[in-house]
């Protein structure tokens, strides 16, 4: 029993061709094939395919589009990369497993050098789908450690401090099938409109490159797909997905009637707060991003910088917050855990909640700022975990960053070993 494993490697702008690449894996045997996809690759994440108990297809179909928008979050990131583990056609996860599929999944994101590894089950009942997910770090990749060099003093002497969170669970997820799957999306090359989700199907007619279509469901790697009064499927390869929503919050902007700031303004100065459906996302001739809305009835679009995007799953926010860690994009790494945070309807726990407060503290610790400002965020993780010495050791390497005072970085050390004795003290630090 083979797995296979499908990888996008992730461009440095929208306009640039994707790589893929496939491996197999098996999830039970040690023994199968242990190429690695696209090894040059820096940063890379594992999605596992979820389990679906009842054998419905919906766990093929979840992992196919979290893969799709795990990419899309990060796609101007370059050496980052997304790996699709998935069971052969015909084949059956449930029947693969006789247990401990988080292993395997794990097991495989070691194989495939991955930092990450998302996994879970979901649940179609009624019309609803149920999705438990789950996110782990790899500790052979070393992902949760922290190595800090003090740029404000002479000392030389590197801070290693490593997170004691590397195992994450989300909240239970409710969505509809038309919630998760209904959505604008953009055939990116030309493509062949086919009566069934299979190759040998009829074509009934051809779809150019950067059509924006309108996406029905998913099943297995094909699209079903609405273009032109036809319907049809699309192969997923040649799709390009787009954030099903925005939130957009600003007193006072401009929207546009096309993506250019040099096009005319449909609306001057609007006051706009809500959430929005996506009808559409292109670049303007500086490759910035623009999302098209309706608003007041009316069709206009918004600059990507003024609105933040919404996916299926706030998962999908969490790893591009930790994508954009690792590969030291600061800035974004801030902005995305924050959009997890601020995710629409929906009850986090508390542990995940403090540790993307503590990722906050350590992208301003990384940052031109030096850590100034993490103070609120970490009183807000010490707020949702108050047990946890985690944010009380990220307070010492700010403190280390920003002040001189040796007795606060002590007090911050000592409150962090009273609450977890097993702490090693700081190595670098006297």
């Amino acid at each position: 029993m083979k797995l296979i494993a499908c990888l996008i490697c992730l461009s440095l702008v929208w306009a640039t061709a994707q790589a893929k690449d496939e491996v197999t894996r098996s999830f039970t045997d040690s023994t199968g094939n242990t190429d690695v996809a696209l090894e040059n690759v820096e940063q890379k994440a594992l999605i596992a395919e979820f389990i679906d108990r009842q054998d419905t297809g919906i766990g093929r179909d979840l992992a196919q589009l979290l893969w799709l928008e795990a990419h899309a979050a990060v796609s101007d990131q370059a050496g980052a990369g997304v790996v699709l583990a998935k069971t052969p056609k015909g084949k059956h996860l449930v029947s693969l497993l006789k247990n401990d599929y988080h292993n395997a999944a794990v097991a495989i994101a070691e194989q495939q050098s991955a930092r990450m590894a998302l996994w879970g089950a979901a649940f179609e009942n009624d019309g609803k789908v149920l999705v438990n997910s789950y996110l782990s770090l790899i500790s052979a990749m070393e992902s949760n450690v922290i190595n800090y060099r003090n740029s404000r003093t002479n000392d030389k002497a590197e801070i290693e401090l490593k997170l004691s969170r590397t195992s994450f669970n989300f909240a239970l997820e409710t969505r509809s099938r038309k919630q998760l799957f209904a959505r604008a999306v953009i055939v990116e090359s030309k493509s062949n409109l086919r009566s069934s989700p299979s190759i040998k199907s009829e074509v009934l007619d051809q779809i150019s490159s950067e059509t924006l279509v309108q996406a029905l469901n998913i099943q297995g790697k094909w699209f079903e797909v609405r273009v032109d009064g036809k319907q049809g499927y699309v192969i997923g390869s040649h799709i390009r997905v787009i954030p099903p929503s925005i939130m957009v919050d600003k007193p006072s902007i401009n929207l546009r009637s096309k993506p250019s700031t040099l096009s005319d303004k449909t609306f001057a100065n609007a006051r706009v707060q809500g959430q929005f459906t996506v009808i559409d996302q292109r670049d303007s001739k500086n490759s910035k991003l623009w999302y098209q809305i309706s608003f007041k009835d009316k069709p206009v679009w918004i600059r990507e910088d003024l609105a933040d995007p919404v996916y299926s799953l706030p998962v999908v926010h969490f790893m591009a917050g930790l994508h954009r860690y690792f590969g030291k994009r600061y800035d974004d790494a801030f902005k995305e855990f924050q959009r997890f945070i601020d995710y629409p309807n929906t009850n986090q726990s508390n542990v995940n909640l403090s540790v993307a407060y503590q990722y906050q503290a350590l992208c301003k610790l990384f940052s031109e700022n030096a850590g100034r400002g993490s103070d609120e965020l970490l009183r807000m993780s010490m707020k949702l975990t108050p047990y946890d010495a985690t944010p009380y050791q990220i307070r010492a390497l700010t403190l280390i960053g920003t002040s001189n005072s040796k007795l606060s970085i002590k007090a911050a050390l000592e409150q962090a070993q009273m609450l977890d004795p097993r702490l090693e003290p700081f190595k670098g630090f006297e």
